[in-house]
Parts: structure tokens; C-alpha cells; sequence
């Protein structure tokens, strides 16, 4: 059976896309030692789903289907840039604000999703955040200040979420929407 790399998200803008990478590059963080996200490809994922059967993929959209039309859309904010994991950084990324209407959208997305089968709940609590870069090499200390002290101050809506495909390739991912779902 064919299979197929899927994730769900919340869009970024390309505007708001080339402001993030506007102000990342203005950090002064060495670009050599990353490589950065395309903009096209910013989103805020709301759950990783991982290697897929193609057989689920009616059920799972008619599931978020359903959670979309139970969910509206927010206003969401940056908090300030992260290392991921901290002890050893692999990621750079831009936390997002957890808001009530985020919050219960991954969970609906969560439980929905577990309830038929299709994927395990999260044991981890849900951070929300947008990838910006990969790192190469080990990042300086005054570099990791910079990405931590950085709070960009930008707000943006959070009006529909997206079922994406990932494939992986030697110059970064492409992902491809297969299902959009409005929140109103």
C-alpha cells in the first residue's frame, strides 16, 4: 500500500512569511551555518501525523471537515525565537501565543483524530510555533541570545487549516496541500 507523509497546519501568509524572514535575517545570526525555511513553506502545525496509509485519508478528511465547522479562527502573536531542543539545537523557531482558540483546535484535532483510529493523541503538551531554519553548525552563544531575545511584534489571523503532504528532499521539503479547511 502507498503511503504518504501528511501533517496538519495553519497557513502562513507570504506576507507575513517575508516579514519573519525580514526580521530573522536582521538578527545578524550567521545564514552559512542554516538552512532556512522556505517562506512558502511557514506554517503553525497542529498535529504531525507521519507516515500514512492512503486508505485513511477519505476518513481523515471528513474528520477535519467536521472539527473546521466547530472551530473559528484566531488572532494569533508571536512570543520570542527558540532553539530546539535547547540543550543542543538542531531548529530555530518563532513560539506562538497559545490562545484559548489554538489551543482547542489542535485538541479537537487531537482527540478527533484518536477517537477514529487514525492517529495516537500527544503525549506532549502543544507548543506552537513556526520552523525557521535548520542549523548546520553549532550556533555561537551571542547568536543563540539573539534567536532568544528576539520577540517579533506582528499579529496575524488564523483562518483555515490545511492537510499537507511532505516529501522529504536534499533541499528541503516540499509540501503540498491535499485538503483546506475554512474556520470561520
Amino acid at each position: 500500500m502507498r503511503r504518504m507523509r501528511l501533517f496538519i497546519a495553519i497557513p502562513i501568509s507570504e506576507a507575513i512569511g517575508k516579514w519573519l524572514l525580514d526580521s530573522f535575517k536582521a538578527l545578524g545570526v550567521r545564514h552559512e551555518n542554516l538552512r532556512i525555511t522556505k517562506k512558502t513553506n511557514f506554517h503553525v502545525t497542529l498535529k504531525f501525523l507521519g507516515d500514512t496509509d492512503v486508505s485513511e485519508i477519505d476518513p481523515l478528511t471528513r474528520i477535519l471537515a467536521e472539527v473546521a465547522e466547530d472551530h473559528v479562527g484566531a488572532e494569533l502573536s508571536f512570543t520570542h525565537g527558540l532553539l530546539m531542543p535547547p540543550h543542543r539545537p538542531r531548529a530555530v523557531a518563532l513560539g506562538i501565543h497559545a490562545t484559548d482558540e489554538l489551543t482547542a483546535l489542535q485538541r479537537a484535532i487531537d482527540e478527533a483524530l484518536a477517537d477514529g483510529r487514525i492517529a495516537q493523541p500527544e503525549r506532549k503538551q502543544y507548543r506552537p510555533h513556526i520552523t525557521l531554519a535548520r542549523t548546520r553548525a553549532p550556533l555561537s552563544p551571542d547568536e543563540e541570545r539573539a534567536i532568544t531575545e528576539w520577540a517579533p511584534q506582528k499579529n496575524f489571523s488564523a483562518r483555515q487549516m490545511t492537510l499537507y503532504e511532505s516529501t522529504l528532499k536534499p533541499d528541503g521539503p516540499v509540501y503540498e496541500a491535499i485538503a483546506e479547511y475554512p474556520l470561520l
